[in-house]
């Protein structure tokens, strides 16, 4: 057995060069079929490329001839073309029409037998001669819409003469759609033989323009029998390609869209294989080396086989152990398990030397192995700073070793770099999140609404209390344009101003009332360079507080000035009456001077109800407040109200059941009660003339004021609510702000003294009340009295 150990490894190996030889073959056969099928794919490619030129070539020629056939035939009178006193006319048309086509030699009217009428050449188409008649015979009918292609002749007139052309033409029909003859341009065919000349197609090649049944128009070569094409509209296949030398072609062929002719070009075989050929030649050579190379160098392959193999062995398992290292290295998420990891790798890969590892900031791992003649390696990161220090015992042994202990000083220097970026990354991620949180804490926290803005006038930022005030979740805000969630607010005075910010850089304020929340707010915009910061606040409570503590305060000086030119009319009324009482009873004897004084003295009553009316606007009027029961108050009123109203008018009642009593001057509360009810009467009165209609209501109840509802012209407590609504015109704000002042009514003149509601004003208000007006233009009036309540229940009169 030991003897033929030896046979195995070499008959191996002899099977190995056969193996490698086979190989060789194989590859050099492969690679000649392949180099033969892509000389062919480049041939096929090149010859349909060129027909694809040719074809675009050709169309573009013919097109243009056919276009202006299409343009000259409608000026063709087709019913007269052999009326002989046309001849100049349609001689002159031929010949200026072909003056602007290029390469055409004569412009020919035929009638449908075949004859020549008119010629652009001459105005006498009898002068030219038969040979030349001969050459334009009408050429063979085409698809409609279609050019009629003629064969190729020579042109014997003219400087043309001598010249191969083409006879193209167009049928003219009569009105009944019979043919009344052709439209015939001849066409100089030597610009495109002299184009298809210049072509470089090769020793064997051809090229050439066909009518669509195969006869060559124009061909280079030239001559060449009729080619035969398959129907398709184009193709590529091994042919003669129209050649009667017999040769094998790579023929490409292209047919033109709309027009009766075909474009074709044939490569020669031979030219197109000659460069494989010589390759195939070379690489036969080639071949043929490389095999004896390979034979001969055997024995020497040989010896190296083992040596190189148990390289490869070490080689491929260090690299092995690197690449799990690569991989196990940046799986430690801090130093210290990155330094152990990374000093075990080392001794694994380096078996019986001891490794040492030290990091900057003071991490270390490993035995002690930086005694003298150590191999040191830096840790460097990228920008060349220190990271660390590797020692081996003992220098490395091969340049392989080297190479290990580089790559793996740079996977670690590259994970310690990769551990502190993530660590900076995490205290940096820490330190936003806490400065936005902080942030988003500071606005949250603020009493105002704030949002932000970008250029795009987009939400990117809203707090709670925006989100509050908005009436919208911040959801529905966020990333939403301004201008799209409240397009009311478009052509605002806040739209101008927010642009304004934006265009100038400067902040602006403003307050505004918002359509859609029917609110008052108080904006200050500020702009920045990611956009606009806007901070807002609810002002309407405020407004309306500023403006009833103004409404107050003008009631309050009405009622101090009215109270004291109430006091004086009263004091000098005192005397009035007095006088016209003693003069009335002393003048009975007189009866027609006691009427004067009579009529003196109801004057003056009536303008002291008027004072005592003043006075009790002004709180001035003595006043006898006691407790009320107030559905008692209603029993007893109830009938009194109906007589005043009138049969038109509907009285209800609603009362909260368990009323409390109120604390009023029964008379002066019925007084007031009659007086919003004949307000309401004349408000349901049709200004046009007529009964009264609607409905008048009285309510009662109880009402406790809070803290916060109550304002300041009222204190909080217990109070019970008198209203009096009715379904009348209603009354607009302007209206509504002036309707408790003094003399101001909207009844015409006469009909009101304009006393009634500031005499309710200022009852309720001396009766430490208040009073509350609502109404809308077309939904009626509701004035309501808040009357303290009583400390203790009446008893009720049977």
């Amino acid at each position: 057995m030991p003897a033929d150990a030896p046979r195995g490894p070499g008959r191996l190996f002899v099977a190995v060069n056969g193996l490698l030889a086979a190989m060789i073959l194989a590859v050099f056969v492969v690679q000649a079929w392949q180099g033969h099928e892509t000389a062919m794919e480049s041939g096929r490619r090149e010859a349909g490329n060129l027909a694809a030129s040719l074809e675009q070539h050709a169309a573009q020629t013919f097109a243009g001839l056919a276009t202006a056939l299409d343009e000259l035939v409608p000026l063709l009178p087709v019913e007269r073309l052999d009326d002989p006193a046309l001849a100049p006319a349609l001689h002159g048309l031929l010949e200026e029409r072909e003056q602007g086509l290029e390469d055409v030699v004569a412009l020919l009217v035929l009638d449908a037998e075949g004859r020549l009428l008119h010629s652009s050449h001459t105005s006498r188409p009898e002068d030219l001669r038969p040979a030349s008649a001969a050459a334009l015979a009408a050429p063979p009918p085409g698809s409609s819409g279609q050019l009629l292609l003629g064969s190729p002749s020579i042109a014997r007139f003219g400087i043309h003469a001598g010249r191969p052309v083409l006879a193209a033409g167009e049928r003219l029909l009569d009105r009944d759609g019979g043919r009344a003859g052709t439209l015939v341009a001849l066409l100089d065919l030597t610009r495109l033989q002299n184009f298809y000349d210049a072509l470089e197609v090769g020793p064997q090649g051809v090229v050439g323009l066909a009518r669509a049944d195969g006869m060559p128009l124009v061909r280079q070569p030239v001559g060449g029998a009729p080619i035969l094409l398959p129907p398709a509209a184009r193709g590529t296949f091994l042919g003669a390609g129209g050649s009667e030398d017999g040769g094998i072609r790579l023929v490409a062929y292209r047919r033109l869209p709309g027009q009766p002719l075909l474009v074709h070009v044939g490569l020669g075989l031979d030219d197109l294989l000659a460069g494989w050929r010589r390759q195939l030649r070379s690489e036969g050579t080639m071949a043929a080396v490389l095999l004896i190379v390979l034979l001969g160098g055997a024995a020497l392959i040989k010896r190296a086989i083992d040596a190189r193999q148990r390289a490869a062995q070490a080689h491929s398992a260090r690299l092995a152990r690197l690449a799990a290292a690569s991989g196990e290295l940046p799986a430690a998420r801090a130093a210290e398990p990155l330094a152990a990891r990374l000093a075990a790798v080392i001794e694994e890969l380096f078996p019986g030397r001891a490794a040492r590892v030290r990091l900057a900031g003071g991490v270390q791992a490993g035995a002690a192995a930086e005694a003298d003649g150590a191999a040191r390696l830096m840790l460097r990161a990228a920008d060349g700073s220190q990271l660390g220090l590797i020692a081996l015992e003992g220098a490395p042994r091969s340049a392989d070793e080297q190479a290990v202990l580089t790559q793996l000083a740079r996977i670690a220097a590259v994970q310690l770099e990769n551990i502190r970026l993530l660590e900076a990354r995490a205290r940096a991620a820490a330190e936003a999140e806490a400065a936005r949180a902080e942030i988003a804490g500071i606005f949250e926290a603020m009493s105002d609404a704030f949002c932000s803005l970008d250029h795009g006038w987009r939400f990117t930022h809203c707090n709670r209390r925006a989100e509050q005030l908005l009436g919208r979740p911040v959801d529905r805000l966020i990333g939403h344009p301004l201008w799209e969630a409240f397009p009311e607010t478009v052509g605002l005075p806040v739209h101008a101003a927010f642009h304004r910010a934006l265009e100038e850089g400067r902040p602006v304020e403003l307050e505004f009332l918002h359509p859609s929340l029917e609110r008052w707010l108080e904006i200050r915009a500020f702009p920045h360079k990611g956009g606009l910061a806007v901070y807002f606040r609810d002002i309407t409570e405020r407004l309306e507080t500023e403006a009833q503590l103004r409404q107050a305060q003008k009631m309050e000086a009405m009622g101090q000035l009215t109270g004291g030119v109430a006091h004086d009319l009263n004091n000098l009324l005192t005397v009035i009456l007095g006088n016209a009482e003693l003069l009335a009873e002393r003048l009975g004897h007189e009866p027609a001077l006691q009427r004067c004084a009579s009529l003196g003295l109801e004057a003056a009553q009536r303008a002291a109800d008027l004072v005592d009316r003043l006075l009790a606007f002004a709180r001035r009027k003595p006043l006898a407040p006691r407790p009320l029961d107030v559905a008692a108050l209603l029993d007893g009123l109830a009938p009194l109200l109906e007589h005043t109203l009138g049969a038109g008018i509907r009285l209800e009642r609603v009362e909260e059941p368990g009323l409390w009593p109120v604390l009023a001057d029964r008379g002066q509360l019925e007084n007031a009660l009659v007086n919003l009810a004949v307000n309401g009467r004349d408000a349901m009165t049709p200004k046009a003339g007529g009964p009264a209609t609607g409905t008048l209501t009285l309510c009662a109840a109880n009402k406790r004021l809070e803290e916060g509802e109550a304002g300041e012209e009222i204190e909080p407590g217990c109070y019970v609510e008198l209203a009096v609504a009715d379904t009348g015109s209603g009354m607009d704000r302007e209206v509504l702000a002036r309707v408790f002042e003094p003399f101001f009514t909207t009844k015409p003149p006469g009909k009101g003294s304009g006393l009634g509601l500031p005499m309710v004003y200022g009852f309720a208000r001396q009766s430490r009340g208040l009073v509350r007006i609502a109404s809308h233009p077309g939904h009626g009036t509701k004035v309501s009295l808040l009357l303290p309540k009583a400390p203790a229940v009446p008893r009720r009169d049977k």
